[in-house]
């Protein structure tokens, strides 16, 4: 499936054959923005499926102004750090856990390497934190 249209049913389908053949499976989904939908998270989450959905960030100023101002980031590693934070689209009766993810890129303007451009990226999740209280690095 390479965009929304349709997915609720669809999913909904390949749940239920999950369902039927592995009773006791976990299930999990990672959605890219073209997925996030409150429907389709709700619908999701009351299957007990885990689901990560990238949030199309710059689409959402409030969201945005959100981020832009944020001056305090948890550490993972020299090039990830992530907040979390309470926010979901204002048409949205359920909200979901945001984690806003920054990662250093190299810069090399002219020859020399610095720690200048950022890559930004939101998700949206109903899973929980680890048992350590961190969230796990995304995978590169």
């Amino acid at each position: 499936m390479h965009d929304s249209n349709g997915a609720r049913p669809f999913i909904r389908e390949c749940v239920e054959q999950v369902r039927t053949r592995l009773p006791q499976a976990k299930l999990e989904a990672r959605l890219d923005s073209a997925f996030f939908d409150e429907k389709l998270l709700v619908a999701l989450a009351l299957e007990h499926v885990e689901f990560t959905v990238t949030v199309p960030f710059r689409a959402f100023a409030k969201l945005k102004t959100i981020v832009e101002q944020r001056r305090r980031w948890d550490r993972i590693d020299d090039t990830w750090s992530y907040f979390e934070c309470d926010w979901k689209p204002e048409s949205w009766l359920v909200g979901f856990r945001i984690l806003v993810l920054r990662q250093k890129k190299r810069n090399r303007p002219r020859g020399h390497c610095n720690w200048t451009c950022l890559n930004l990226r939101a998700i949206s999740t109903n899973t929980k934190r680890s048992s350590l209280g961190k969230t796990p690095a995304p995978k590169r």
